[in-house]
């Protein structure tokens, strides 16, 4: 069993998911803190149903809520523990219900800014001791003491949108997107100014090019080569359409399908 010294150590024991989600949120709490604060939310969605299996508990509930109430009425988790998980479970709401200014302000955008990342980063803090919490489930005895904060590298607006540009990976293009959309929520003016055709056209572009690559990052995450041989052996639908669809990660899909039908993307015209 390796020896746990820092916070990637400690968030890799729960798997390959939950520490990507962690990295992410971690690398987004000071541009786009909304987002670190739905990653951290995940987390505790994901690690709820894994203490629940792990225990042989079967819970019906899809409500996040509900289950952590029920762990803890089963008595498989402490009243600290469920007590953590619920203070973080609040947290992480607030990157699930963003909410809107009526006037786009630009002081008021800028202070509900600085006080999320000072919510994420108190759920950072949270879900770490959640972690500690957590390890004796996932067959961990070892006391853990002193975890090291590693500072990941925060990511750069220009710096995330040219590596998805180059590359082919799907996180990458997922997070562009990500930013992209936060840069038109962030910049447009208020509804209720007349605003020129050509922003207009500019603030659609933005969108459209962030749905570009919500796309590919849905498309990419299916690995459609990769799977082609082991349907066709099973005989199995080996169209692209339907390995997709089979096979894509929800979130790009979903995050593509807001933009559309918000009807951030406008209509396509012939040019």
């Amino acid at each position: 069993m390796s020896v746990i010294k820092t916070d990637l150590d400690l968030s890799n024991v729960f798997g390959e998911f939950i520490y990507d989600c962690y990295t992410t949120g971690v690398e987004f709490i000071n541009i786009h803190p909304d987002y670190a604060l739905l990653k951290f939310r995940d987390i505790l969605s994901n690690l709820v149903v894994s203490i629940a299996d792990r225990s042989k508990v079967e819970v019906s509930t899809q409500r996040l809520f509900d289950q952590i109430d029920y762990l803890h009425d089963c008595q498989i988790i402490s009243w600290s523990l469920k007590d953590r998980l619920h203070e973080a479970r609040k947290l992480g709401n607030l990157g699930v219900h963003k909410e809107h200014s009526q006037a786009k302000d630009v002081q008021f955008s800028k202070d509900r800014k600085n006080a999320l990342i000072e919510k994420a980063n108190h759920a950072r803090e949270l879900i770490l001791e959640i972690f500690e919490d957590a390890l004796v489930f996932f067959g961990y005895n070892q006391p853990v003491e002193n975890i090291e904060r590693i500072a990941v590298k925060v990511q750069e607006y220009k710096e995330v949108i040219f590596r998805a540009l180059t590359s082919n990976d799907k996180r990458d293009k997922l997070q562009a997107g990500i930013i992209l959309e936060n840069i038109a929520e962030e910049s447009m003016p208020d509804d209720s100014l007349v605003v020129s055709s050509a922003l207009f056209f500019h603030y659609e572009s933005i969108y459209k090019v962030a749905a570009s690559f919500y796309e590919a990052a849905y498309k990419i995450s299916a690995n459609v080569d990769g799977r082609f041989n082991s349907l066709a052996l099973k005989g199995g639908s080996t169209s692209e359409l339907a390995v997709t669809r089979k096979y894509g990660d929800l979130e790009p899909l979903f995050r593509f399908s807001v933009l559309q039908s918000e009807g951030r993307l406008g209509f396509r015209e012939e040019v």
